[in-house]
Parts: C-alpha cells; structure tokens; sequence
C-alpha cells in the first residue's frame, strides 16, 4: 500500500510539472480536418461539408482575418449543394493563409 501511494504522489507531481510547460508539439488538428473536407469533396457531398466548414471556422487566428469569411462561403455553398463553390472557398483560404498557418501554427512550426 505504502509502495502505490509513493507511486501515486509521484505520478500526480509528474502530471503538475508536464502540465506547467508547454506542449512544442505541432497542431496538427487542421490538417486532419482538411483531410475530412478532401475525403467529402472527393465523394462529391457538398451537404456534408457543412459540419466541416463549421469546424474549420473555428480554427482562425485574429491575423487570419478573412478566414471565418472564406469558411462562411464554403458552408453556404455546401448547403445549397454547390461543390464547384465550396471548392472555390477552400482555393481562397488556402491562397491567402495555407503557408502562413503551417509555418507559424501546424506542421511546420517551430
């Protein structure tokens, strides 16, 4: 019993100093989402982008400002059915922001 309590204490003060630094792990959690919008764009249900258009709205920086913009087009189009317009949105945003948030943000951050 004494021999799981030191392990306890010692697992909880492990957990307390992992949680007081920061992860340097990159975000990865866009580039999974887009994964989802590739995969629905290649059945070629605009409907069921909505949810993912939802989603990645909600992945914006302040900087990115035109973002939740080119979301909000994506998901409009998607819910009228047009694909051809909801790829344009997804052409827009990475356009404008693709590099810019690997770079500072997901794979290739630093």
């Amino acid at each position: 019993m004494k021999s799981f309590s030191r392990f306890l204490a010692a697992a909880i003060a492990s957990a307390a100093v992992l949680a007081a630094f920061p992860s340097n792990a990159a975000d990865n959690s866009l580039r999974d989402l887009m994964k989802k919008m590739g995969a629905g764009l290649a059945d070629g249900d605009a409907k069921a982008l909505v949810p993912i258009f939802t989603q990645t709205k909600a992945k914006t920086k302040p900087e990115l400002t035109d973002w939740a913009r080119f979301a909000d087009e994506g998901k409009a189009a998607a819910e009228k059915g047009d694909l051809d317009a909801a790829k344009a949105s997804c052409k827009s945003c990475h356009d404008a922001y693709r590099n810019t948030y690997k770079t500072k943000y997901g794979s290739k951050s630093p």
